[in-house]
């Protein structure tokens, strides 16, 4: 199973007017008065929310809803992916990187073709998040099974170094 949980904190966000205007802002918290208080370049602005467009009015108001949950102790309340694997084959939120991996009765099986040019890559994309948990139950399924990475890249940067890379059998040389 692999499930991935926010916690929300502050968070990065691209937000739109209603005259179609984009910003991207550190969103800070929604006061009860409906403004948005964020940082944009290290500035604070307040937003008010009926400035926005209903998309971002929506999102503004769940992400406040999730930070109170947070702040009340209830930590990565919001699921942001799961998979179970209870039918065969992928979902569509997947994707594959010089993989021939499957899943069938309820087990990813992760098959590299050539593992000499590279290791299968089955992916999934979050949206930026300023804090995430993810939850991983695995097993070896046969004696060819040697290694599980957990790779959490920070895509927006572009730089190629993994920002939370993890496998098993744990090594703390990799491990972080």
């Amino acid at each position: 199973m692999l499930l991935a949980t926010l916690c929300p904190a502050g968070e990065k966000k691209e937000l739109t007017d209603t005259q179609g205007r984009k910003i991207q802002a550190d969103v800070e918290e929604l006061t009860p008065e409906g403004v948005l208080k964020v940082r944009v370049a290290g500035k604070a602005f307040n937003i008010p929310l009926g400035n926005l467009v209903e998309e971002d009015q929506k999102w503004a108001k769940d992400w406040e809803e999730d930070r109170k949950a947070a702040a009340e102790g209830q930590e990565y309340a919001k699921v942001l992916f799961e998979d179970d694997f209870a039918k065969d084959g992928f979902g569509e939120r997947w994707g594959h990187y010089k993989s021939g991996s499957v899943v069938k009765d309820g087990v990813l099986q992760g098959i590299s073709p050539n593992v000499a040019d590279h290791a299968a890559v089955d992916n999934v994309k979050i949206e930026g998040q300023s804090d995430i948990e993810v939850t991983v139950k695995f097993r070896f399924a046969g004696e060819k099974a040697k290694q599980f990475d957990i790779w959490m890249d920070d895509w927006a940067t572009k730089d190629p170094t993994p920002a939370i890379s993890a496998s098993y059998p744990w090594d703390a040389a990799t491990s972080r």
